[in-house]
């Protein structure tokens, strides 16, 4: 890539972070832009980031698309072709006041505990119980969710609802074993079915995940390539808003100059004479870097 400052319109910066999160900068293509990397690890600045643990406790579109690579959804909708596609769901049927769901088979959790309707059924009834779920509504109307066997799932609501699609999209499927296993804790590991695991999550520091060398839900996600990922918050002094004029150059010396003096587990990088080296890529509000 040459050096010359790349521009990305605002809206389609936010709107790529908020549909592909962490696994566009992994490997995923993202449209009219992308860049090399080692395949050992990507470090990320950026605003966008994890403010809870809880899955079900926040309903922003950026926090979905971190979320969305290590725990998945029965659903996703592809803005481009205007629909739904299936992501643990493999097919679906609208039957009067009912949904009925078929799950896909020898889909795993990240502990090795296989993918179940039960899941399914145990993560739906925590979004409209947990006292923390910003979700709950999604579920209004929904009287009941059945599993008649492992591999389907049955929703039923008070009336025909032609909008469940759309109240799926972005409900994460967590593990049910899991939850019976830790308790409390269950969000502390972040046990889901995605192409990267958690490694370590604190909501003021950042995340760092890895690749999950088994995943085997969406094809393109297989494409992944990047083994760790480190996504820390961007200090408001190197973003492209603060930096005059945006310049791709002062926005590298600005976050080289942050991480020299920086310590944190949740850094990994080479350094130089001069600090480590860095590539930036900034929208004007978010700034991606990517350690060299």
């Amino acid at each position: 890539m040459s050096s010359d400052e790349v521009k990305i319109k605002r809206r389609t910066f936010l709107k790529q972070s908020a549909l592909t999160g962490l696994g566009a900068l992994a490997g995923v293509a993202w449209p009219r832009f992308t860049w090399s990397a080692s395949k050992e690890r990507l470090m990320i600045l950026s605003s966008i980031g994890l403010d809870t643990l809880n899955p079900y406790a926040h309903s922003s579109g950026p926090q979905y698309g971190i979320w969305q690579h290590m725990i998945e959804p029965l659903v996703e909708i592809n803005y481009a072709r205007k629909d739904y596609y299936g992501v643990l769901a493999e097919s679906w049927k609208f039957q009067g006041n009912s949904w009925v769901f078929r799950l896909r088979k020898g889909i795993r959790f990240h502990d090795g505990s296989p993918f179940t309707a039960q899941d399914v059924v145990h993560s739906v009834n925590r979004i409209r119980s947990d006292k923390s779920s910003l979700q709950k509504s999604n579920f209004d109307d929904l009287t009941e969710i059945q599993a008649p066997d492992d591999h389907t799932v049955v929703f039923t609501t008070r009336v025909p609802n032609a909008v469940m699609l759309d109240r799926l999209q972005n409900r994460f499927i967590v593990s049910k074993s899991a939850a019976e296993k830790y308790g409390d804790d269950v969000d502390q590991h972040a046990i889901g079915t995605g192409p990267y695991k958690l490694v370590q999550l604190d909501t003021n520091k950042g995340i760092v995940v890895e690749r999950n060398p088994a995943y085997n839900v969406m094809p393109e996600y297989k494409k992944a390539t990047i083994n760790r990922i480190s996504a820390l918050p961007i200090p408001d002094a190197c973003s492209g808003a603060s930096v005059p004029g945006g310049k791709k150059a002062r926005i590298d010396s600005c976050v080289s100059t942050w991480l020299t003096n920086r310590t944190s587990p949740f850094l990994s990088l080479s350094a130089t004479p001069k600090g480590p080296k860095v590539s930036s890529y900034s929208s004007g509000t978010s700034t991606a870097v990517k350690a060299k």
